[in-house]
């Protein structure tokens, strides 16, 4: 009963990944029917826009919406975004306590290999004083 869970579990998020990603591609299909769709609206309320106009607006609102994109990259948004997203997950929160302990293992490892101790400065000095 575990192991079939377990492969349901997998299946199921496996496809949310896939199904996420696909979405961001829907989402820019999305974008350019509903600049057409509101292109045509406008004809509703009098304001007559020509074909070749509708070609020019759409791509102008798909540029619109990539400076959007670029700005939210630019000013941090995303960065920040992402930092916090990364902090409540909890695999990369278990990874992130392993690397500070072996940090810390490590700082002390080097420590105590550059701080010479009481017998090593004896046994120099030692030999100093003989010749």
């Amino acid at each position: 009963m575990k192991s079939l869970f377990i492969k349901f579990r997998n299946f199921f998020t496996e496809s949310k990944v896939l199904f996420g990603r696909a979405n961001s591609y829907i989402t820019l299909i999305n974008t350019w029917m509903l600049g057409f769709l509101m292109i045509s609206k406008l004809q509703d309320y009098g304001i007559g826009i020509s074909t070749k106009y509708s070609l020019l607006i759409i791509p102008g609102l798909i540029i619109f919406i990539w400076i959007v994109g670029w700005l939210d990259t630019r000013l941090g948004f995303f960065r920040e975004e992402a930092r916090r997203a990364s902090s409540r997950n909890p695999y990369l929160t278990n990874i992130l306590s392993e690397v500070q302990k072996i940090n810390s293992r490590l700082d002390k490892i080097e420590n105590s290999i550059h701080k010479p101790n009481e017998t090593s400065e004896k046994a120099v000095s030692g030999v100093g004083e003989q010749i």
